[in-house]
This record gives structure tokens, C-alpha cells and sequence, in this order.
């Protein structure tokens, strides 16, 4: 049996450090979101986001429309492009809402993840398909643990999407994660604790005030747990486009519904794209929704096939 990380061993000192080092991976977000992110200090008082024995974050009150609101704020043309997207697709909205809110299933968006708030934009736009009392508690989101150091909005950048849903935090097992050096059981402690805190809000009898059953839950996913890694060529245009793999983690969460897999892009032309929703219980269905992704991002872009992978 894996035993679990001992928190009460770090001191004040260590989780700044641990803070500090994460905040290092996100300042290229922050540079590249025109003054939407900046760097937030270290104060798990006033964020507690930040505490890192938290891995599930409840949601808060919201005023009507405001997730969109601030959607909108963040991401103009991407979220209304997206809302946009789904209101041409009424008859998938309507089925998707009764496999949720008839059938009981789960249903898990999971983005290519070309910036590091597309996922929560995708989000906003998607929640206004849920049944409008029960949103909240429907609609979840997985956030990298570096977000945390990220502010938006006056206050954590975990926190602000705390307002379209339930929030769960990873540690994301890419090489910029390994390489901060971080106790790996500590990696490990937070991961599963996360999953078991997904797994009891996926499972808990959510009651329909109505028909009185079990309603499906959406928790949206950048499932490879990274931003793609993109190069530009000299007339400033994506020339290669590098996906993230979807880890083994990912894969014990989705399995318990369908994923629907979601290509969105941020450019001049902001583009999103919906596929079908799929059954995923192993790596190799996996990768055929990211091979689906790859050659969708790749068309949008004008790229061919193989200027477009995803990580072996």
C-alpha cells in the first residue's frame, strides 16, 4: 500500500519553495496573457487554493452570468466563438443533456490545450447547456497546481473558476513538473488524493428535485496536463505543434463516462471544433481521440499531418 506524503514535515519555508518554483513554470503564461494573469506572492491565509494539502475546491456563489461575464473579460473572441460553436449544435447540447441529466452518465470534455485558460473558457460556455439549478454542482475542472500562483480578476486564478464549478488540482506529470525536483511522493499523494476526491463527487447522488436520480457530472480536462508546445515561423504562424501525452491518472479518471474531445485554438481567428463522444478506458483509445485532435488542429492551421504530433 502507498503511504501518504507527511505534510506536517514542511515547513513554512519549504511550501514557499514549493510555491516559488511552480511560479517560475507559469511566467510564460503570465507574459503571454496581455495583462490577464500576473505573478501572485505566496499566502495560503488569503488563497486558500494555495494550502497544498487542498486538492478539491468547493464551488462559490455567483451572480447570474457571471462565469460568462468573466469569460468574456478574459477571452473575448474565443469564448464567444465557443458559445457560438455550441449554439450551432442544439441537437448535440440537447442529447448531451439527457445522457446527464436522464441516464446518469458522466461526460468528460478534454481539450488539446493550446493556452492555459482555454479549458476554463471551454467551461463557461458549457455550463450555460446545464440544467441552470444544478450547474454548479455538475460542472467541474481540473487545474494544474501552478495556477495557484497565477492572479486574475483581483484574486487566485484557482479560485476565480471556482465560480463555474467544482475545482480539482494535479500536479501534471510533464518534464517541467519532474524537473522542479519536488519530493515525488508528494507528487504522487496529491495526484491520488485528487482522484479520490473526483471520483466521490462523480459517484455522490446528486438528487433532481424532479425526477429524482443521479444526475451525470461534466469535468472538464486539458487532459494531457500541458500547454502544446508550439513553433513559430518567421511570418509569426505556427510551423509545429507538439500535444502532450494523456497519463495513466487521466485515464482512471475518463473512464468513468465519455470523453468528448474538443480542439480549441486561440489565434487570429479563434477556432473550436467538437468531436464525438467516445468511450476511452485505455491508452490506445486515448490516443485515437488525440490522433482525431491531431489532424482537426493540424486542418485549422493550414499545417500538414506531420507537423502536428503528440508525445509517444
Amino acid at each position: 500500500m502507498l503511504r501518504d506524503f507527511d505534510y506536517e514535515k514542511l515547513s513554512y519555508e519549504d511550501r514557499r519553495s514549493i510555491h516559488d518554483a511552480l511560479a517560475e513554470t507559469t511566467l510564460k503564461h503570465i507574459s503571454a496573457s496581455d495583462g490577464l494573469f500576473s505573478s501572485l506572492d505566496f499566502d495560503p491565509a488569503a488563497h486558500p487554493s494555495q494550502i497544498l494539502e487542498t486538492t478539491h475546491l468547493a464551488p462559490v456563489p455567483v451572480a447570474e452570468g457571471e462565469p460568462a461575464s468573466l469569460a468574456a473579460t478574459a477571452r473575448h473572441d474565443l469564448f464567444h466563438h465557443t458559445r457560438d460553436v455550441l449554439a450551432r449544435q442544439a441537437g448535440f447540447t440537447s442529447a448531451a443533456r439527457v445522457l446527464l441529466d436522464h441516464h446518469g452518465v458522466n461526460i468528460f470534455p478534454v481539450t488539446n490545450h493550446g493556452t492555459i485558460e482555454d479549458i476554463a473558457i471551454w467551461s463557461a460556455a458549457w455550463l450555460e447547456h446545464l440544467d441552470q439549478d444544478t450547474w454548479q454542482d455538475q460542472n467541474g475542472l481540473v487545474i494544474s497546481r501552478g495556477v495557484t500562483t497565477i492572479g486574475a480578476f483581483g484574486m487566485a486564478a484557482s479560485e476565480v473558476v471556482e465560480k463555474g464549478g467544482h475545482v480539482f488540482m494535479s500536479f501534471p506529470r510533464t518534464e517541467t513538473i519532474e524537473r522542479l525536483g519536488f519530493d515525488a511522493s508528494l507528487i504522487d499523494t496529491n495526484n491520488r488524493t485528487m482522484r479520490r476526491e473526483v471520483h466521490a463527487w462523480l459517484g455522490e447522488d446528486l438528487l433532481h428535485k424532479v425526477l429524482r436520480h443521479k444526475l451525470g457530472k461534466t469535468l472538464n480536462i486539458a487532459w494531457s496536463g500541458k500547454t502544446d508546445a508550439v513553433q513559430y515561423g518567421d511570418d509569426h504562424k505556427p510551423d509545429r505543434v507538439s500535444m502532450g501525452k494523456v497519463g495513466n491518472g487521466t485515464l482512471d479518471i475518463v473512464k468513468r463516462g465519455l470523453v468528448l474531445p474538443i480542439v480549441m485554438w486561440d489565434g487570429g481567428e479563434p477556432f473550436v471544433e467538437i468531436g464525438e463522444l467516445t468511450k476511452v478506458e485505455t491508452a490506445k483509445d486515448a490516443r485515437k481521440v488525440q490522433e482525431w485532435q491531431r489532424g482537426t488542429l493540424a486542418k485549422a492551421l493550414g499545417l500538414s499531418i506531420d507537423a502536428v504530433e503528440v508525445e509517444a
